[in-house]
Order: C-alpha cells, then sequence, then structure tokens
C-alpha cells in the first residue's frame, strides 16, 4: 500500500491516505502494461506482466474503467518509495480497517477472493 502525500503544495485528491498504487496508461500501452511501469516507478519493483491478474475493473470519481491487478511478490522484496510518503505491505486485515481513496474499497471484495480468504 501507498501512503499518499499532501500534494507538496499542490491540491491532490486523496491526500495522507493509504491506496494501491495506481497510475493511468501512456500513449499505447495497454492496462497491463501500464500495471508494470507503474509498480517499477513508484516502488523499483520489476514484476513480470504474465504473473499480473486483472481482479477488477471499475469506474470512480477519477475515472473510468480502472483496472485493478494482483501478483505474488516474494516476501523478502522491499519496495522504495518513489512517490507518497510511504509504501508498507498490509495483511487483508490490515487493508480493511483503513479509510481508502479512489472508491478503493470497492476492490476489496476482489481481492479477498484473489486471495482465497473465507468470508
Amino acid at each position: 500500500m501507498q501512503l499518499r502525500d499532501d500534494g507538496n503544495g499542490k491540491l491532490i485528491k486523496y491526500p495522507n491516505m493509504w491506496n494501491f498504487l495506481g497510475g493511468a496508461v501512456e500513449g499505447d500501452e495497454t492496462h497491463t502494461q501500464a500495471g508494470v511501469r507503474e509498480i517499477e516507478e513508484e516502488t523499483s519493483i520489476q514484476i513480470d506482466s504474465s504473473s499480473l491478474v486483472n481482479i477488477f475493473i471499475y469506474d470512480h470519481d477519477q475515472t473510468v474503467d480502472d483496472h485493478i491487478f494482483a501478483c505474488p511478490v516474494p516476501e523478502e522484496t522491499t519496495a522504495k518509495v518513489h512517490e507518497g510518503v510511504a509504501m508498507e505491505w498490509l495483511t487483508f486485515d490490515e487493508i480493511v480497517q483503513l479509510e481508502l481513496g479512489f472508491e478503493q474499497e470497492r476492490v476489496l471484495p476482489a481481492l479477498k477472493k484473489y486471495l482465497g480468504l473465507n468470508s
């Protein structure tokens, strides 16, 4: 999860809130290519595109057709902070306690299913 900054003097949506990583498709990129690029830009973690699973697509107050991907990451992987204030690995139970921006609480049922967590 990424803790967004306060905008550093610019007005931004959902300042100082925890969110899943995100970004926009650039040029002729596919959504998967954009996901791989955004992960590397924001964390320095390199992901093989074949490991990404599109778990949810939704519209929210900032965009339409937002694709949510999940993938396994080795436990020892360290995310570097290139955007926002902090990056942390959180459990599902910790995530559901957060107030999320971009209506990301709507993603949680799909994430729970992807993780194979019981109801």
